[in-house]
């Protein structure tokens, strides 16, 4: 019975090898890597070091783990039949299953079985240490993850006898192991250290000779450890290779990187890297060197009629890789330094011109001029609409993309000059109206195309035009006249106000009126609650007696230091040393800025608006990165506080910049200062404000002494001016 049992097994294990593996696996190069078991108890590890330390056995009865260390450094493919090799033995007669699994701990510790692994067999022990084999077929294609772990499990179950069962490992006798089909573990990368190498091809000297610094960087995603020697041989087209000692530059756990520096003749080279491991598997890395004469070629591209052709790419390589590139001059020459072709080969020329692609074979064996020519036409359309030219229509080519565009002139002719052979798409544009053809182009000359005739869209623009006409003498009666409002009209554009939390960006060039806007928010805001203004270019008393000079009916507010209250940053600007309660000795201090602004939060309550002007002082030594990151933090703290922020900015500050801080905003505010022939025009419009409804035309304004920002508007008494 029990040679029956021994016989199934060793039938169950050569299944897959009999059968033979799927066609991805044999098609694939597959090198089998064998992990060992080492360590003590049932804290085994695995590695592919297969040198034994003394020997180790535990009870299986609870299953044993082993996992590898250190884990993968990169992901890892397996695609092929997985072996394990187990040595077993009992403290007594035993009968039983024994199972075997493969598993992956990821980063996270959690134990993930690989698939179709498992495989178990029935066995029977004694005292003696016999070994199992168990093949797992068909072939199983897994890929590891980097950082993860590979884990071999082992367990038993027990069906008769009265011994324990014993798993033993790390000895030569019972090398315990797990045998697996991996796919690029290992990998090379050899490259050529030289100011000019093309791909592998360099320049010889005078004296026919290269000197070379070779770079080899082999990584593997066990570990490189596991590699038993390493050999680079440089072997020569007709001679005897040359083998060079490696010494390790550069080396990690996964990697390891190795300079060789050598004199090489002209002619090809094989550089091969030859890697061995501990498990007896060769792995070999080939790139080709060559080493040769670079000669001068003069190449001179013409057209279909023997004309030349400027600005033509050149484009020349080895294979299907380009390594040297050029353009026509205006003549129609191009120069390039290439190699001999006695050594690397033939070479590709392949000239490029308004998207078509001419391929041409060259030697080069000295210095060389060559010519070459293009299905290139000389090419003009002309267009007639009821037999007569037509002028002024816009003529777009395509083929795989668009070729160009031209607009025809008072003969109805695009002059459209060389164009490549071929079937073209023509779409022509022309009274509102868009036609559409083929043409087919193999010769120089003018190509005709008639268009039809556009009835529809002829009465589409009679109509359009009399409406417009009408229209514009309309509008232009309406809106001939503007009326002034208080600035209590900004509550219509802004559809009831700021939002009580947001963070507001006024952006506009000098003089627009922008510092006017934020002291008018202010001082408007002191009606229901404090205002915390940062000053950036100007003293505070200066600042509060600029806004008493516009407040109109808020003076009293303004005057009250509980109510408008400052951060000096100014005063550091010039030098001098501030009077005021709240200051920085800095204003690119934004830790003592940030501790400035939530004192004044605590100190004037809930509701409380920050304003800042200007931000230009800021972006003029700082990273706007940093700033806007300073300011999304205050305007949280603020919006926290159902608060307001708004900043100020010039217009020198870069428009991608300016994109960066706008998008960053709850709210844009944006002013312009026109300069007309009837003098200075301000105007403001809200550009953007989130989760609220708003009216974003320009709106005009002036700045009126007593007064303020008066809107000027094209309805009567939209809101009343003070004064009316």
């Amino acid at each position: 019975m029990r040679a029956q049992l021994l016989a199934l097994s060793l039938l169950l294990f050569l299944i897959p090898f009999v059968m033979g593996a799927p066609a991805s696996a044999q098609e694939t190069n597959v090198q089998y890597v064998v992990l060992y078991a080492h360590g003590f108890g049932r804290s085994g590890i695995l590695n592919a070091l297969p040198e034994s330390n003394a020997q180790k056995s535990a009870d299986l009865t609870n299953g044993l783990d082993f996992r590898l260390n250190p884990a993968l450094g990169r992901s890892l493919q397996i695609d092929g039949v997985i072996t394990f090799n187990l040595y077993l033995r009992a403290t007594g007669p035993f009968v039983g299953t024994v199972t075997a699994q493969v598993e992956e701990r990821a980063l996270g510790g959690v134990d993930n079985p690989v698939p179709g692994s498992k495989v178990g067999t029935v066995i029977f022990l004694n005292t003696a240490t016999v070994p199992i084999t168990l093949g797992v077929g068909p072939a199983i294609s897994y890929q590891f993850q980097a950082g993860s772990s590979i884990l071999l499990h082992i367990g038993i179950t027990q069906a008769s006898g009265t011994g324990k069962p014993l798993l033993v490992w790390d000895d030569v006798s019972a090398p315990t192991s797990l045998r697996l089909p991996t796919i690029s573990a290992a990998t090379a990368d050899i490259s050529y250290l030289s100011p000019q190498s093309y791909g592998g091809i360099l320049p010889a000297q005078a004296n026919g000779t290269q000197r070379v610094n070779v770079n080899a960087t082999i990584a593997d995603a066990i570990g490189v450890y596991r590699f038993s020697s390493a050999v680079l041989r440089f072997v020569p087209q007709n001679s005897t290779p040359i083998e060079l000692p490696m010494n390790p530059r550069n080396a990690t756990d996964y990697s390891s990187s190795y300079v060789v520096s050598a004199s090489f003749d002209e002619g090809r080279w094989q550089v091969n890297l030859t890697l061995e491991d501990s498990s007896g598997n060769e792995y070999s890395f080939i790139r080709p060197l060559w080493i040769t004469a670079f000669y001068p070629v003069s190449i001179i591209v013409l057209d279909s009629d023997g004309s030349t052709l400027p600005n033509a790419t050149l484009s020349v390589g080895v294979g299907t890789e380009s390594f040297w590139q050029s353009s026509t001059n205006s003549t129609g020459w191009g120069a390039l330094t290439l190699p001999s072709t006695d050594v690397v080969g033939p070479l590709n020329l392949t000239v490029s011109w308004l998207g078509t692609r001419s391929l041409f074979p060259l030697d080069v064996t000295s210095e060389t001029r060559m010519t070459v020519q293009l299905t290139v036409f000389a090419t003009n359309i002309r267009l007639t609409l009821l037999n007569l030219p037509l002028p002024l229509a816009r003529v777009t080519l395509y083929q795989t993309g668009e070729v160009g565009q031209v607009s025809t002139g008072l003969d109805g002719t695009a002059r459209f000059g060389k164009l490549p052979a071929g079937n073209y798409t023509v779409t022509i544009e022309y009274l509102l109206a868009t036609y559409q053809t083929q043409i087919h182009l193999n010769q120089s000359g003018m190509v005709n195309v008639s268009v039809p005739f556009p009835h529809r869209t002829i009465t589409t623009i009679l109509s359009t035009t009399i409406i417009a006409l009408a229209s514009v003498v309309l509008v232009r009666r309406r809106r001939g006249k503007e009326y002034p409002t208080s600035f209590t009209y900004f509550k219509q554009l802004t559809h009831g106000g700021l939002p009580d939390a947001c963070y507001t960006v006024i952006a506009g060039n000098s003089g627009s009126g922008k510092t006017v806007l934020l002291n008018s928010l202010a001082a408007e805001h002191l009606a229901s609650g404090s205002s915390i203004y940062i000053t950036n270019t100007e003293y505070p008393e200066k600042i509060r007696d600029n806004m008493l000079r516009l407040a109109g009916d808020k003076r009293a507010e303004i005057k009250d230091t509980r109510r408008l209250i400052f951060i000096d940053a100014y005063s550091a600007i010039a030098g001098n040393p501030s009077t005021d309660q709240f200051s920085v000795s800095s204003h690119t201090d934004f830790t003592n800025l940030g501790l400035n602004i939530s004192r004044c939060l605590e100190t004037a309550g809930k509701s409380a608006d920050v304003y800042m002007d200007s931000l230009n002082a800021l972006v003029v030594v700082l990273r706007l990165d940093y700033v806007i990151s300073f300011l999304e933090t205050v305007a949280a703290r603020v919006k926290a506080n159902n608060g307001r922020l708004c900043i100020t900015v010039g217009a020198g500050i870069d428009e991608r910049d300016l994109t960066k801080l706008e998008e960053s905003a709850d709210c844009v505010i944006e002013t312009q200062l026109q300069e007309t022939s009837a003098g200075q025009r301000r105007r403001l419009r809200i550009k953007k404000m989130r989760d609220k409804a708003y009216n974003d035309r320009w709106t005009r304004f002036r700045v009126e002494e007593g007064k303020g920002i008066i809107f000027l508007t094209h309805k009567k008494n939209a809101f009343p001016s003070p004064n009316d």
